[in-house]
């Protein structure tokens, strides 16, 4: 699965000039907790479930999974539901492309858009998966309960080796050659390309998110509020404005990260610190994507669009 700007002088701005000028970021401060509440308004999700995923291709092309077998997709005006091939519950969902996505969830689901119709995929699991993502097309990993890991190469999901019996929750990586993935007991491990290396948080309280946007700056966050930073060489605990748990992570830039959670709960890191944002749910937010630092998802028991 945050805090923006004015685009269209942006954009007006740019074209003019002929130059790329960066798009000034709002709420960056608690001091802004203003502007920060307002960027995120409330929408409907096309579906009464819970979605617990989202992931795009662009900000005109979103999906979302969730209970049930939910599948919705967000194509620039609003959510619809779309057919899918299973009720069992969604947990996660990724893609490389438009015409390429994964879903992934309860008792081993793999599901398959090839960009006219999601589809049942063979899997070689019967356990909850809960984390997807993939370095490209013939590389995506999923994860799940009991350290279960499988992986698709381009033909087809096999089993992979296991570098811990702890249920992993989510999986998130930066190159083929360097991927995250965190779970219970403060679970975290990096695959290098050839194997999984154990370089646990210190807390052994379960984690839920994953994200960073480097090999020196990666991000896990889960239960009680629990916030870690790897800086390159070992995780550490970071000082956390809330004790909700934390069940999603993504960020536009290393200066501008979002977490969402428990009672609503939004968090954003500005670079120096994480501080709370207003929210205008109290609902369970599962799930935060965003495709830019201006325009950004965060899902779960509502659907809040970050458009400031």
């Amino acid at each position: 699965m945050r805090t923006r700007s004015l685009i269209g002088a942006l954009l007006l701005s740019a074209a003019c000039s002929g130059t790329p000028t960066p798009e000034p970021v709002a709420c960056t401060d608690p001091s802004e907790d203003e502007a920060c509440k307002a960027g995120w308004k409330e929408s409907s999700t096309g579906t009464s479930e819970t979605l617990h995923a989202v992931w795009g291709s662009s900000a005109a092309d979103v999906w979302a999974v969730g209970t049930g077998g939910a599948i919705s997709r967000w194509q620039g005006a609003k959510w619809t539901g779309v057919q899918s091939p299973t009720a069992n519950w969604l947990r996660a969902v990724w893609g490389s492309g438009a015409s390429d996505v994964w879903a992934a969830g309860d008792l081993g689901t793999l599901l398959h858009w090839d960009g006219s119709a999601w589809s049942a995929v063979s899997s070689p699991t019967q356990v909850f998966l809960t984390g997807i993502w993939g370095a490209s097309g013939k590389d995506v990993w999923a994860v799940g309960a009991s350290g279960v890991i499988v992986r698709n190469q381009g033909s087809g999901w096999q089993d992979a080796a296991k570098p811990t019996s702890w249920g992993l929750t989510a999986v998130w990586g930066r190159a083929a050659d360097d991927v995250w993935a965190v779970g219970g007991n403060g679970t975290a491990v990096h695959w290098t390309g050839s194997a999984w290396d154990k370089l646990g948080a210190p807390t052994t309280s379960p984690l839920y998110g994953v994200w960073g946007s480097g090999p020196d700056d990666v991000w896990a966050v889960g239960s009680g509020g629990v916030i870690a930073h790897f800086t390159g060489s070992a995780w550490k605990l970071e000082p956390s404005p809330t004790s909700q748990t934390l069940n999603g992570l993504w960020g536009a830039s290393a200066k501008d990260v979002w977490a969402v959670g428990a009672g609503g709960t939004l968090l954003r890191w500005n670079g120096s610190k994480w501080f709370e944002v207003g929210s205008p749910t109290q609902a369970m937010l599962e799930a935060v994507w965003g495709i830019s630092t201006g325009d950004a998802w965060a899902l779960g028991g509502a659907a809040l669009h970050w458009k400031p």
